[in-house]
């Protein structure tokens, strides 16, 4: 996968942006939230990557932690300016972290890794575990399965479509032991009518 067809998902997010919002934003990931925050100290300071249309970003803010939401898709950084407080938003790319080393406590990664191809994921959650302090809190969910693939699974949604790479739970934990995080739980959901299962990995940085 070229950094083309990285900027050819940007674009159907940029396209469709608003319906994104307007659909996924009032279906939070309330379990996963509670169960990231659970292991975090009050007012810590987080990292939303790949924060969209500031759903979660703003469910992290309700249960008093400071959030920085990261989106390298302008349209949705436009779209979660109306949700989350001024100057919370970066518009980065997650491969190059504009973050110091170990100064956050904690990342909330929902649907962003599985964007990228498998080459480049291992050196992007090394990155993550870079900024994070020792004992921070990395919450992952991704796609379960093999392969890689362009999907317009909610067409009415996002009608072009965007790069998956589905991922297992044995290469994460690979990839995660070898930056220095270990796995403390993880989960699986499929939601109605999902192609794909979807794993939820909450790891510590040692």
């Amino acid at each position: 996968m070229s950094d083309k067809e990285i900027e050819r998902t940007i674009v159907a997010y940029n396209k469709a942006a608003r319906r994104y919002q307007q659909h996924w934003g009032q279906q939070p990931l309330t379990t996963q939230v509670e169960q990231f925050v659970a292991l975090l100290p009050t007012n810590a300071l987080l990292l939303d990557i790949g924060c969209g249309g500031g759903r979660d970003m703003a469910a992290l803010i309700a249960r008093g932690r400071r959030v920085v939401g990261i989106d390298l898709s302008p349209a949705m950084l436009t779209v979660a300016q109306r949700t989350v407080p001024p100057g919370s938003l970066l518009l980065s790319d997650l491969r190059h972290l504009p973050v110091a080393t170990g100064s956050v406590n904690g990342i909330w990664a929902a649907a962003s890794l599985l964007h990228l191809p498998r080459i480049q994921i291992p050196p992007a959650l090394a990155g993550f575990c870079r900024v994070l302090r020792p004992g921070g809190v990395l919450f992952m969910a991704v796609k379960e399965g093999r392969g890689a693939a362009w999907s317009t699974h909610d067409p009415d949604i996002v009608p072009d479509p965007r790069f998956y790479t589905y991922l297992t739970l044995s290469e994460l934990r690979g990839w995660l032991q070898e930056c220095g995080c270990t796995i403390q739980r993880w989960w699986r959901n499929v939601p109605p009518g999902a192609t794909h299962p979807w794993l939820n990995l909450l790891s510590l940085r040692r």
